[in-house]
């Protein structure tokens, strides 16, 4: 009867690193969405506040969904850090 063969061991940094590097580029890639108001120099404060609240649930969204999308990368670094290799396991 043939042996079983060990499950796949691979260094974890390769997968380490692809993994902060998707989370790093979605997260610079919602700065982009970001419009800052035109404002003419010799607006009025009152015409600027409007520009500026205006943006607020914009600057709302992009806070929101970098808070989540970094408690995703840090939830995957807490896994990678607890664990010694990356397994066939992992993979369901």
């Amino acid at each position: 009867m043939p042996r079983p063969s060990p499950p796949l061991t691979l260094g974890k940094s390769r997968i380490e690193a692809l993994s902060d590097g998707v989370f790093s580029i979605a997260m610079t890639l919602l700065v982009l969405k970001l419009e800052v108001p035109e404002v003419m120099h010799h607006s009025s404060n009152e015409a600027m506040l409007r520009q500026l609240l205006a943006l607020g649930p914009a600057l709302v969204t992009y806070v929101v969904t970098f808070l989540v999308a970094g408690g995703f990368g840090s939830c995957i670094t807490s896994r990678f850090t607890a664990s010694g290799t990356w397994t066939e396991s992992w993979c369901g």
